[in-house]
C-alpha cells in the first residue's frame, strides 16, 4: 500500500507534475498574464496619469507660454507705446522752442522797427490851419535888394536868411545875410562875409536861431542870429582825416555842440565845448554804429544824451529813398547795441526837409507835390523824458 501509495503518489506525482506543471506554468503564466495585464493596466494607467500629467504639464507650459507671450506683447506694446509718446513729447517740445525762436527774432525784429505814422496835409489846407489857429502877425513889410529876394524863413523870428552869389548884387562882397525882427518895426541885419550858409540850422528853446556856415577853404562857424556873433568851429589834427558833415545843439544851448563826422566808410560822432572867446573847441570823437549810405544826396541830423538819429537821403529817378537810424547811448550801465530803422520812398519835389527830435519821439516833415508830408515816429523806449531827466 504503501508502496502503490508512493507509487500512486509518485505516480500522482509522475501524472500530476506535467499538468500541474503545465497547469502551474499555464497559471503562472496566467497569472503573470494577470500581473503583466496588471501591470500593463498599471504601466497603463500610470502611463495615462503620466499623459494626462505631460498634458497638464503641457496645457501649463503652453498657458505659461500665452501668459509670456501676451506680457511680451503687453511689454512691446507698452514700450511701443511710450516711445510714440516720447516722440510727441520731443516733437511739441520741437515745436514749442522754434515757436519761442520765432517769436524772438520777430520780437527782436519788431522792437528793430519804429512806430511810423503819416500824415498828408495839402499846403494851402495847413496854411489856412496854421493862420486861423496861431493868428501869425501882420506880414513884415522888409525891403530887400534884388540879390535877396529868394531868402529863406528859418523861424517866426529869423524871416530871411540868403546867400550872396555874385558881385552883381548891390553888396559889395559875398556872404550870408540874415534879417532878424527885433521889434515891430526894427530889424536887425546879420552879415558874415566870404561865408555860405548851408542848410543846416536849428532854433533853440529860447528863440535863438543858429546857422551853419561854411567857407571856401572847407572850414565851419556857426552865426547865432539872436546875438550876432559868428562861433568858429576848430577841429584838432588827431582827427584830420574825419570830414564834417551836420551839426547839432543836443543840450538845446549854444554851449556844447554835437557834429557828425565821417571818413570813406564810417560815421562819427564829435563833441565840441564853447569857450570864452565864442569858440567850439573839439573834445573828442567816437565811432558809431550807424550805417552809412554810398554817397548820400542829403543828411539830417540829431542828438541828445539819450540818443543819436540821422537821415540819408538818396536820389532815385523821380522818387527818394531816405533811411532813419536811431542808436542809444549807454544809460545807467545798460549799452544798446541795436540799430532801429524807418526806411520809405517818397516823391520829394523840393529840398526842404525838416527833422524834430524829442526824447520819446521824431518828427519828419518834408514836401511832397504840393503836399506837406508828416511822419511822426515813436521811439522803441519811450521814458525818453525819464532818462533825460537823469542828465540834470
Amino acid at each position: 500500500m504503501m508502496v502503490i501509495n508512493e507509487a500512486d503518489n509518485d505516480a500522482q506525482i509522475s501524472l500530476v507534475t506535467p499538468d500541474n506543471l503545465h497547469k502551474s506554468k499555464l497559471l503562472h503564466i496566467r497569472n503573470s498574464d494577470l500581473h503583466l495585464n496588471a501591470n500593463l493596466q498599471q504601466i497603463y494607467i500610470d502611463g495615462h496619469e503620466t499623459n494626462n500629467k505631460t498634458i497638464d504639464d503641457d496645457d501649463q507650459l503652453i498657458a505659461s507660454n500665452y501668459a509670456y507671450d501676451k506680457l511680451e506683447q503687453l511689454t512691446y506694446q507698452r514700450q511701443h507705446f511710450w516711445s510714440w509718446q516720447v516722440i510727441l513729447i520731443l516733437l511739441i517740445i520741437m515745436i514749442i522752442i522754434n515757436a519761442l525762436i520765432v517769436f524772438c527774432l520777430m520780437n527782436r525784429d519788431s522792437n528793430n522797427k519804429m512806430a511810423t505814422s503819416i500824415r498828408f496835409v495839402p499846403l494851402n489846407d495847413f496854411r489856412k490851419r496854421t493862420l486861423a489857429t496861431f493868428k501869425l502877425q501882420s506880414p513884415k513889410n522888409v525891403k530887400l535888394d534884388d540879390g535877396m529876394r529868394n531868402c529863406q524863413q528859418l523861424s517866426s523870428f529869423v524871416y530871411c536868411c540868403v546867400i550872396t552869389a555874385n558881385d552883381n548884387t548891390s553888396f559889395r562882397d559875398k556872404g550870408t545875410h540874415c534879417f532878424r525882427q527885433r521889434s515891430t518895426d526894427l530889424f536887425d541885419h546879420f552879415y558874415k562875409k566870404n561865408m555860405q550858409m548851408t542848410q543846416t540850422w536849428q532854433t533853440l528853446s529860447d528863440d535863438d536861431t543858429v546857422v551853419l556856415l561854411q567857407n571856401m577853404a572847407g572850414g565851419y562857424a556857426m552865426l547865432d542870429t539872436k546875438y550876432g556873433i559868428s562861433m568858429p568851429i576848430l577841429d584838432n589834427e588827431d582827427y584830420a582825416n574825419l570830414t564834417p558833415v551836420v551839426s547839432f545843439f543836443g543840450m538845446d544851448n549854444v554851449e556844447e555842440l554835437t557834429a557828425l563826422a565821417q571818413d570813406d566808410h564810417k560815421f562819427y560822432i564829435c563833441e565840441y565845448l564853447r569857450d570864452s572867446q565864442h569858440r567850439f573847441l573839439l573834445q573828442d570823437c567816437y565811432e558809431t554804429t550807424m550805417l552809412k549810405f554810398e554817397n548820400p544826396s542829403q543828411i539830417k541830423f540829431c542828438a541828445n544824451p539819450i540818443y543819436q538819429a540821422i537821415i540819408q537821403f538818396n536820389n532815385a529817378y523821380t522818387n527818394i529813398k531816405w533811411q532813419l537810424q536811431v542808436t542809444y547811448t549807454t544809460t545807467n550801465g545798460i549799452n544798446d547795441n541795436n540799430i532801429y530803422i524807418v526806411d520809405s520812398v517818397d516823391l520829394i519835389t523840393d529840398q526842404q526837409i525838416a527833422m524834430i527830435c524829442s526824447p520819446f519821439n521824431i518828427d519828419i516833415y518834408m514836401i511832397s507835390s504840393n503836399v506837406l508830408v508828416h511822419y511822426a515816429i515813436d521811439l522803441p523806449k519811450i521814458d525818453g523824458e525819464t532818462l533825460i531827466g537823469n542828465y540834470f
